[in-house]
């Protein structure tokens, strides 16, 4: 049966000044809106019907929801479970919600997902959530304000580097598959990084990144990876330097944490003050990569060309 349906999607801790009217496109027919009129049309408010099919404490969390992501389409619900559809457009905006990073640091999460159609003249609703609690650097969720002009880079970021709907629900499931890029294990990597409120946890992440992008050795990857980032971010002098010792200190928190150590109430002051100069760093870099994203990507392909760029950039000047 051919039904026509209607997607909402809550994002959570984000907040949007400016009035988004109908919505900006995510693609061609998803969008992202904060206007209640918009939403109201879907979810009416005074529909005791829908009320009770959602549940009274989710209805009043849709309806008090700031921002929404919303799809009005048809489909066969012979060759489609809703549910299963339903989650499959979750984690596509899941991967929305994760590029806001490359803005700032944030901790925009998502609430309930909704997929609402008449079937037989009975509403259906499907309804679920991933529970994937994101945070910020230092572990804190919290609402981080974006304007409009910030949301339209974050469309187009991941409009050109995401994959479709469908691939990008299974994109997880082996990616360390050869056929994955360094950047698909990175952003994978950063999705994890931001979904855990441990400091402990993410710094051993955040290296994990640094890792996936530039290592090409077993041998001193400590070394390795805070050379070639600090050589990357800046020009000689005391700015190098910190990013240098910066990152070999987060290195060598993170031996000492995946080896079963533990960590002085200092030691977590100190962390806690590194890991943001660490999320810093690391969003630098990406959005450098992404600036020039064809040349990092032939340099990226393989460890020769990793090798051969950096050290042209160290031992010869070159950038």
């Amino acid at each position: 049966m051919i039904v026509d349906s209607n997607l909402i999607i809550e994002i959570k801790d984000l907040y949007i000044s400016e009035d988004l009217g109908r919505g900006d496109k995510i693609t061609e027919d998803i969008f992202i809106t904060n206007n209640k009129t918009i939403i109201n049309k879907i979810i009416n408010p005074i529909d005791l019907e829908l009320q009770k099919a959602i549940g009274l404490i989710d209805f009043n969390s849709i309806i008090n929801s700031s921002v929404y992501i919303y799809r009005n389409f048809k489909f066969d619900t012979d060759e489609y479970d809703p549910l299963d559809l339903l989650n499959e457009y979750i984690s596509y905006i899941h991967g929305l919600s994760d590029v806001f990073w490359l803005i700032r640091d944030n901790s925009v999460n998502l609430g309930n997902g909704y997929l609402l159609f008449i079937a037989d003249d009975n509403l259906n609703v499907s309804r679920n959530k991933f529970y994937i609690l994101k945070s910020t650097s230092d572990s804190i969720v919290k609402t981080t304000n974006f304007s409009r002009s910030e949301l339209r880079i974050v469309r187009s970021i991941f409009q050109k580097y995401t994959r479709d709907s469908e691939s990008n629900t299974r994109q997880y499931l082996n990616i360390y598959d050869k056929r994955n890029s360094r950047m698909s294990r990175l952003f994978y990597l950063i999705h994890l990084t931001r979904s855990t409120k441990n400091i402990a946890t993410k710094i051993v992440n955040y290296a994990s990144c640094f890792e996936t992008l530039f290592s090409t050795t077993n041998f001193e990857v400590a070394h390795q990876i805070a050379e070639r980032v600090a050589f990357l971010l800046e020009a000689a002098g005391n700015k190098r330097r910190t990013v240098y010792q910066d990152l070999k200190k987060a290195y060598n928190f993170r031996s000492r944490i995946i080896h079963g150590g533990s960590l002085k109430e200092n030691e977590l002051s100190e962390l806690e003050s590194l890991i943001i100069k660490i999320d810093k760093n690391l969003r630098t870099v990406v959005n450098l990569i992404i600036s020039d994203f064809e040349s990092y990507k032939e340099i990226l392909s393989n460890s020769e060309s990793i090798d051969e760029y950096f050290h042209n950039m160290i031992f010869c000047g070159n950038k």
